[in-house]
């Protein structure tokens, strides 16, 4: 289940994959859909997996977005997810968007790239998070 058309419109050529995409509001621009719609698309479902892209990601702050709408929708595929990985490249991090849209627990894993800092990598290792780090 995704709520962003460009993974969506990816995804559809593999046949082993079974894809819903959520419905919802347009967000113009992300490619993506977002409010009230989105988010009781979801409601009542439940995954083992969810793979999520953020704007910020600190361990003080969590995952951070500049939009609520957005950060709504990605708080409940969190909250149905049994595992949540985080996708973000080393330049987010650090970085604070103006919405929280879960704190650091929330998050089992993160994968980025090998330009994370020694004293970044071993932060969020501290607060429990797997680190993976994929060579550019």
């Amino acid at each position: 289940m995704v709520n962003d058309m460009v993974i969506a419109s990816y995804l559809e050529n593999y046949a082993d994959v079974n894809l819903i995409l959520v419905g919802g509001a347009v967000r113009r621009n992300f490619h993506c859909t977002v409010g009230p719609t989105a988010i009781r698309s979801l409601e009542g479902l439940n995954v083992d997996k969810a793979f999520m892209a953020t704007n910020g990601i600190t361990v003080k702050k969590g995952l951070t977005t500049p939009d609520f709408n957005q950060a709504e929708v990605k708080k409940t595929m969190i909250d149905i997810a049994s595992e949540v990985t985080v996708l973000s490249d080393s330049s987010k991090i650090r970085n604070n968007g103006f919405v929280q849209i879960v704190p650091i627990a929330a998050v089992q894993r993160l994968i980025t790239d090998d330009k994370i800092t020694e004293s970044d990598l071993a932060e969020f290792e501290a607060a429990g998070i797997e680190v993976c780090v994929a060579k550019l």
